[in-house]
């Protein structure tokens, strides 16, 4: 078994692994989260892995990725490895060869701008390629590739960014609150702190205090959507008159598998559920979902308890509509049509919640 916790950021950009997470292809960002939570010591390591990874991203196509990663390691191991006399070898001028202009460049700044860091920034300071903008007050990354990008924001939370998006973010968040500005798509996943992490798009903010969402709002849609996975989040519309003020009354609350959708041109702001809903509570699910002859209600409860969702339907009357069938790999949706075509019912989502009809079984 790997041994993460010794590894330093080259170990990291060798790591299939890592490398696929970083780039959003991996099935394992579970466990980098989990990694990051529990070795808040590797933070630095990570960070500088990520953005050679990243320079890796440009380096010529017709090296595979193989060799960047030999190049690179010999690069770096070159200078900084000392030597006692200059031995003339008979190599290919460098500046000759397309993938040690940009090493040189990646490998300068990580040495130059490492060394900097360590003696004058806090310990907390992300080292990512970043765009200041005009009033040097915020810095942006813009992901112009067709993968995901990842970054780690100082506070140790992460932001998976979709493809063409832009982020604006403080170096070092201060003051009440830790606000970011957000066009296009991102999944965040915000370490729990007192001061409230909110999510600019300019139609919406989203407020939380640590979960995972994801917002979109891209500026070519006429809807803002948020989706939320765990937590609890707040969500309130932007009064145009007066942008710095969230309109309250316009406000949703959402937990886990609830989401909000802005309709900008009816500027209508409304509450329902994600794409695919996750099962929060497997404990909550018996006999992994094999029923026979179990009462309706008993199935629709426990698809309540395992989902984390809300559903309204009256138990009289379908106390004796039996179901026999087993509900496993489906999903949510498909479960409930599988309900409804045994049973006759019908149901719809309204305000987050679904509410299940059904005229009744003899």
């Amino acid at each position: 078994m790997k041994k993460y916790e010794e590894y330093n950021a080259l170990d990291f950009v060798k790591d299939d692994s890592f490398r696929d997470w970083v780039r959003g292809k991996g099935s394992d960002e579970g466990f980098w989260m989990r990694f990051l939570q529990q070795h808040p010591e590797k933070k630095a390591d990570i960070r500088q892995a990520e953005l050679l990874i990243r320079a890796m991203n440009v380096a010529p196509e017709s090296l595979s990725e193989k060799e960047v990663r030999q190049e690179v390691t010999q690069f770096l191991e070159k200078i900084t490895k000392p030597s006692d006399q200059d031995v003339p070898t008979p190599v290919r001028l460098w500046w000759q060869r397309p993938l040690y202009q940009f090493a040189a460049v990646v490998a300068f700044a990580i040495l130059s701008f490492g060394a900097w860091w360590a003696m004058n920034v806090d310990e907390k300071t992300p080292l990512m390629s970043s765009i200041p903008t005009p009033d040097n007050s915020l810095a942006e990354t813009v992901n112009e590739t067709e993968g995901f990008l990842l970054l780690t924001l100082e506070d140790g939370s992460t932001v998976k960014l979709s493809p063409h998006s832009r982020l604006k973010y403080a170096p070092k968040f201060t003051g009440e609150n830790r606000e970011v500005f957000l066009t296009g798509e991102a999944l965040f996943e915000v370490v729990k702190k007192k001061e409230p992490f909110l999510v600019q798009t300019g139609k919406l903010t989203t407020k939380v205090l640590g979960t995972v969402f994801t917002v979109r709002a891209y500026k070519s849609d006429n809807r803002v959507t948020v989706q939320v996975r765990s937590g609890k989040v707040s969500v309130y519309s932007i009064d145009e008159k007066t942008p710095a003020v969230m309109t309250t009354t316009k406000g949703v609350i959402l937990t886990a598998n609830q989401a909000a959708v802005f309709e900008e041109k009816e500027k209508q702001l409304s509450k329902t559920l994600v794409l695919e809903p996750i099962v929060l509570r497997p404990e909550a699910i018996i006999n992994h979902y094999a029923y026979d002859e179990s009462p309706l209600p008993q199935v629709l409860n426990q698809l309540e308890q395992a989902y984390g969702i809300h559903f309204q339907f009256d138990n009289e009357s379908l106390k004796n509509c039996k179901i026999t069938a087993t509900l496993s790999n489906e999903s949510l949706y498909d479960k409930l049509n599988l309900l409804c075509k045994i049973t006759g019912a019908t149901y719809e989502i309204v305000d987050g919640q679904i509410i299940f009809d059904a005229q009744g079984c003899i």
